[in-house]
């Protein structure tokens, strides 16, 4: 399978799930919020296709801005303890983190 087949479906397999199914109510500093959750472990290496992401009203956007203005709380990232090529290893998922953190992740 090709890279740009296997990024596509990636891609797609994150954006296709059900809102709804993913919300799951928390207290939050005495408040009820829900956890609206995303696994975009890859996207560092998805970025270096430099792909271009639309908003649901169709406007371009950084795909971080499009999550978080969809309510997308909280991320998840895979770290590899000894990954076969740069993605996934603790350099660029600190750096990633950062990143996160500073969009309000």
């Amino acid at each position: 399978m090709n890279r740009t087949l296997q990024v596509l479906i990636i891609f797609l397999s994150f954006v296709a799930c059900n809102k709804d199914d993913l919300d799951v109510p928390v207290q939050e500093n005495g408040n009820l919020t829900f956890i609206s959750a995303v696994d975009i472990s890859r996207f560092p290496e998805i970025a270096n296709l430099s792909p271009t992401f639309y908003d649901l009203e169709g406007n371009q956007n950084d795909l971080l801005t499009i999550l978080k203005g969809n309510g997308v709380n909280t991320v998840r990232l895979k770290l590899w303890v000894d990954p076969s090529d740069e993605y996934a290893g603790f350099n660029e998922v600190k750096q990633f983190s950062k990143t996160l953190k500073i969009n309000g992740f």
